[in-house]
């Protein structure tokens, strides 16, 4: 496949997945919460965008893909029980959601508004951002050569 069409598809599912993923996350929600422990993990695996990435490279770069893809469930999920919020009895959570959501009512930003940009608009433009430096994308060289031109 043509790198650039391959590239256009990674930002086109990208925004996809960011978009699905807010729009269903209620359904996911009562998914995992009600249909079963195995149902459960499985929806949030795959509403855990690092966990399928980390899925995927094990398994591409593994001899044995089932092992690899058992092992790599096993260590997105001890990295998920390490990570924060730990304390969910408490009350006390810390995690990067309440950092930021915090930080944009105390600017001013009413609730949807700060939704919308913190699950849409910054995963968007972070992914984008990344494949960018990674050099997957050439949209900032491309704007700064055509601005640089005219």
């Amino acid at each position: 496949m043509d790198g650039k069409i391959k590239n256009n598809l990674i930002i086109g599912f990208w925004i996809f997945y960011v978009i699905f993923t807010y729009i269903f996350y209620d359904k996911f929600t009562q998914i995992a919460l009600n249909d079963g422990f195995i149902m459960g993990l499985f929806v949030f695996i795959l509403t855990s965008p690092a966990y399928i990435a980390l899925v995927y490279y094990i398994t591409k770069t593994s001899i044995s893909k089932f092992k690899a893809v058992i092992a790599s469930i096993l260590i997105a999920l001890s990295f998920s029980i390490v990570s924060s919020p730990r304390d969910l009895l408490s009350n006390k959570i810390l995690n990067l959601d309440t950092i930021v959501l915090n930080y944009f009512t105390k600017i001013g930003l009413k609730p949807n508004l700060s939704l919308l940009i913190y699950y849409i608009v910054i995963p968007i433009l972070f992914g984008f951002l990344a494949l960018e430096l990674l050099g997957y994308t050439k949209v900032l060289k491309t704007l700064k050569n055509t601005n640089g031109s005219g």
